[in-house]
């Protein structure tokens, strides 16, 4: 990874290279962005004033809507003229820094191209499992009428990025439930649940275990394989796929264990992961639910069958919330202060999208049925949205804190210290976490004037 990042700043350091054409392959499938098609790509050569030339660079880019007039896939080749921009990590946009750690150094603004076929490339493993996702939402897009409704209806299933409203978009990121449209651990729960469900009764015997474990490990990683292999779906079929093991061997399962191992074989792989916000985000919420959900539950009121049901679910998105909030104040600044009504609302609402939108997908469209199916699953996606727009419009919806790293450093201390107390109760953890808050006071004060 040192060589990598070394190459990377050197090609900061030269000058631009002036290209009269571009030969790039789209790595992504492009998606609508205002008048724009926005995407990923990756340069095979380039020509100048020398002829054409060699060129190994991966790239983002921007094709205006009135110069595409075939469809853009991911695995096209075209040939381009644009301008190029290097990425500037350090005094640019705030995503160049991501991008830039991710292996881009340069954005395209293309000003005329041309689909052509100049190479014959092999798609790698990856490539083809991207194609596979991006088939799915082409399903979607000819099944369903609206192109919103049809962008939810894959984000939920299988995590493809069409052009979503961007009003919607933000309504779904400001009462805390635009997770939901990110294939992530939820949706490998799921799928975990109903596939352990229906294969519950193999546990009794010896042949049915042999059977029921390579089973459920199998459609874990078949649904991370449709869902293109993204790092959300990753991680969590890595955890699950732990899990599974410590399950079958016998062994006592440790969420902790399997949270830090699946870490472990990620950050082996690809390191500079660690800095990726989804994967901070994503292992920071597992992490809370793995150690607040239950003492949670024991303080919530449980006498009856509903009132354990709605105490499970705060108790889940109270304690992911606990551990994710600082560094995502420290990342983006913004609190959805209705959260929890949202996700206990929007949650289990999606999860009957998530089944009935992949029965759509499994069930042929000549089944008598299957007209019926898209009304319905039409209206639950409507009715969804409305619900999460309606919450988004309430006064106050959203705070704006910024933390700083050493706040947010702060913020965790706090939480750490206040634990321990109300664990051990010993005047000491109180005497730290009172400390830990007053520093956080201080420092906030400080940016603040």
């Amino acid at each position: 990874m040192g060589v990598e990042f070394g190459r990377q700043r050197a090609l900061l350091a030269q000058e631009e290279i002036p290209a009269k054409a571009w030969a790039l392959r789209l790595t992504t499938t492009p998606v609508i962005k205002g008048d724009f098609y926005s995407g990923q790509g990756r340069v095979m050569s380039l020509r100048n004033d020398t002829g054409w030339v060699a060129h190994d660079e991966a790239v983002l880019f921007t094709i205006p809507k009135s110069k595409v007039n075939s469809t853009l896939l991911i695995g096209s080749q075209l040939l381009v003229k644009a301008r190029s921009f290097r990425l500037d990590p350090e005094h640019g946009h705030p995503a160049d820094k991501l991008y830039f750690r991710r292996g881009f150094t340069s954005r395209l603004r293309v000003k005329h191209m041309q689909q052509v076929k100049f190479m014959d490339v092999k798609p790698s493993f990856t490539d083809s499992m991207l194609a596979l996702r991006a088939s799915v939402a082409r399903v979607f897009v000819s099944q369903f009428r609206d192109s919103t409704l049809a962008a939810v209806a894959t984000a939920l299933v299988v995590g493809e990025e069409l052009t979503l409203d961007k009003s919607l978009e933000q309504a779904y990121a400001d009462t805390g439930t635009l997770h939901i449209l990110c294939v992530s651990g939820m949706h490998v729960g799921l799928l975990y649940a109903l596939i352990g469900f229906l294969t519950g009764f193999m546990r009794k015997s010896m042949l049915g275990r042999f059977v029921r474990y390579p089973l459920l490990f199998c459609a874990v990683w078949t649904y991370a394989c449709i869902a293109g292999l993204a790092p959300s779906i990753l991680r969590a079929s890595v955890m699950f796929s732990f899990l599974l093991l410590n399950e079958w061997t016998g062994r006592k399962s440790s969420g902790l264990n399997a949270l830090f191992s699946a870490l472990f074989v990620l950050l082996a792989w690809y390191p500079a992961q660690l800095f990726e916000p989804g994967l901070q985000l994503s292992f920071l919420a597992v992490m809370g639910i793995l150690v607040y959900q239950r003492p949670l539950i024991r303080v919530l009121p449980s006498s009856t069958w509903s009132l354990r049901r709605i105490s499970e679910a705060l108790s889940v998105t109270l304690s992911a919330q606990l551990l994710a909030t600082p560094v995502s104040l420290g990342m983006f600044g913004r609190f959805p202060n209705y959260f929890l009504p949202a996700n206990l609302l929007v949650v289990p609402h999606t999860t009957l999208c998530v089944y009935s939108c992949a029965c759509q997908l499994l069930i042929p469209e000549s089944f008598p049925w299957h007209h019926i199916l898209v009304g319905l699953n039409t209206l639950m996606i409507e009715w969804g949205n409305q619900l999460v727009c309606w919450i988004a419009s309430w006064p106050g919806a959203l705070s704006f804190v910024q933390l700083s790293p050493s706040g947010v450093v702060c913020c965790y201390a706090f939480t750490a210290c206040a634990t321990r107390w109300i664990h051990e109760k010993r005047f000491f953890w109180l005497l730290l976490a009172l400390c830990c808050l007053f520093i956080q006071t201080v420092l906030s004060l400080v940016m603040t004037s």
